[in-house]
């Protein structure tokens, strides 16, 4: 079995329904109480926002502490946000047919 305790960032993606959201928060509460000494953010880019459903509180764009674990933060961007600034980032010239960007 892989030792998960080495890394420093995990991801987890899939198709929606399937449980990402749940295995995640549970993949983040194990890390938060084996290692206390250690701040554990779950960071969710979901747009249903069900991290938030999970722990029966709102999910912001501001990490936030769960429940009695001090190193564990929870967060969901705001992705209607993020679109909109990426989009002021990405340009198109019609003269020259060519796309521009800039971060």
């Amino acid at each position: 079995m892989f030792n998960f305790n080495t890394l420093s960032l995990v991801l987890f993606s899939g198709k929606g329904g399937v449980g990402i959201t749940t295995l995640s928060y549970g993949f983040a509460l194990q890390w938060a109480k084996e290692f206390p000494d250690e701040q554990i953010l779950l960071l969710s880019t979901d747009l249903a926002h069900s991290l938030g459903d999970i722990l029966q509180f709102p999910v912001t764009d501001k990490a936030e502490i769960v429940g009695n674990l001090p190193n564990l933060k929870v967060r969901a961007l705001d992705g209607e946000k993020l679109n909109e600034k990426s989009f002021q980032y990405f340009a198109y010239s019609s003269a020259s047919g060519k796309w521009s960007y800039s971060f």
